[in-house]
């Protein structure tokens, strides 16, 4: 398991992370995301997570204000050898 508490600790680079096997936990780093979405909303739904393929891998970026306001979302990670159609969050990540 990959636990990320604050996006200060962003920009790492996970290399052997396997989908259904390991798990990334965002857990307490969504705590204040979920205070302003709504704690029944979904955090990739409304942008405040967002999971894109890039050619060195697939990001899982936080944006603090979701698709709704102007903030960019900055990467938290980016796992190498993975992509977003391999990735299931309900199964591989944790908010």
């Amino acid at each position: 398991m990959f636990v990320y508490t604050s996006l200060r600790d962003a920009l790492d680079t996970i290399t052997d992370f396997t989908p259904g096997e390991d798990r990334i936990d965002l857990g307490t780093l969504t705590a204040s995301l979920r205070a302003t979405a709504g704690s029944a909303t979904d955090l990739i739904a409304t942008g405040f997570i967002q999971l894109v393929d890039t050619s060195a891998g697939l990001e899982i970026q936080v944006d603090s204000d979701g698709y709704a306001g102007p903030a960019a979302a900055r990467t938290l990670v980016r796992l190498q050898g993975v992509t977003r159609s391999q990735l299931q969050a309900s199964r591989d990540l944790i908010q």
